[in-house]
């Protein structure tokens, strides 16, 4: 029998009397998902073959009740092929340790976004890269294949946060290495909040030129294309909604005619470059 490498653990009272396979099948299908991006990061590649499932196999072990506890083993039939520096062979602690490592420095990144901090990715020794904050100081130091890693993996992360309410029964999943020099990575309500407001809402109004281009009446909401504009409004199309829904002749007056908007900008936290992208313009006023 293998030894195994991790140790899973999902908390709550839908685990306390039998387990609700709703919720353990989508933990259990993240955290596979989680280990072949990790894989996928290692070999280069974009996508897993019949080849991949068979070179490498997550199996669950020695089941326990009180919650849902059990030992994972990351079963490897070969050694893969082109490693970064940082990994020099691949073993289940590399792979594991990549997937822990994109979390921590997404939750990192997320947590600082939410309090208003911006980050920047600058060189550092060895093949690293480092994230420094505003005020210049470095916060965490990373290798870049985690940084691919997050990019693959973020849309999985954020599901497994939203496993997370305690009001629903799930309270924390964590999954630990057993082995020397293997990480851990623990889910709970802070981790569900960071992710949750990778969004942000910039008080301060901007102005552009532009003009509606795609209109839904109902939600007072669509698309807008950006004429001419400033305080990093790039010309291009973004969604957009009314703030105040109560003046359908303001949205059908601007759509299809150039007209000069107030918003505010509603960004997200680009991770792979840590600027802040428009996600969308929230109108307050066309004239």
């Amino acid at each position: 029998m293998l030894e195994p490498q991790l140790h899973l653990y999902m908390s709550g009272s839908e685990f306390d009397n039998g387990y609700n396979l709703y919720y353990l099948s989508k933990g259990l299908l993240n955290i596979q998902t989680l280990i072949d991006k990790s894989y996928l990061t290692i070999e280069n590649k974009e996508k897993m073959t019949e080849k991949d499932r068979e070179f490498i196999q997550v199996k669950a072990d020695n089941l326990r009740s009180g919650s849902f506890n059990a030992d994972i083993v990351i079963d490897l039939a070969r050694v893969g092929g082109a490693l970064l520096p940082a990994f020099t062979s691949m073993t289940p602690i590399t792979i594991w340790n990549l997937v822990t490592e994109s979390f921590s420095f997404l939750n990192t990144v997320f947590a600082g976004n939410r309090k208003g901090e911006t980050f920047s990715l600058q060189p550092g020794a060895n093949s690293m890269v480092n994230v420094i904050n505003g005020n210049g100081n470095k916060i965490i130091q990373i290798h870049p294949d985690a940084i691919l890693m997050a990019q693959k993996a973020e849309k999985t992360f954020e599901d497994l946060t939203k496993l997370i309410s305690p009001e629903k029964g799930v309270e924390n999943i964590s999954v630990f290495g057993r082995a020397t020099g293997s990480k851990g990575l623990y889910v709970g309500i802070e981790e569900r909040t960071n992710f949750e407001n990778k969004k942000r809402l910039d008080p301060t109004p901007v102005s552009f030129k532009g003009m509606i281009i795609k209109v839904d009446g109902i939600g007072f909401n669509g698309k807008i294309r950006v004429i001419e504009g400033d305080h990093g409004i790039s010309p291009g199309e973004y969604h957009f909604e009314f703030l105040v829904k109560d003046n359908p002749d303001k949205l059908r007056n601007s759509f299809l005619n150039v007209k000069s908007f107030n918003a505010l900008k509603e960004t997200t936290l680009n991770s792979s470059t840590l600027e802040q992208r428009i996600y969308k313009l929230r109108i307050i006023e066309t004239k």
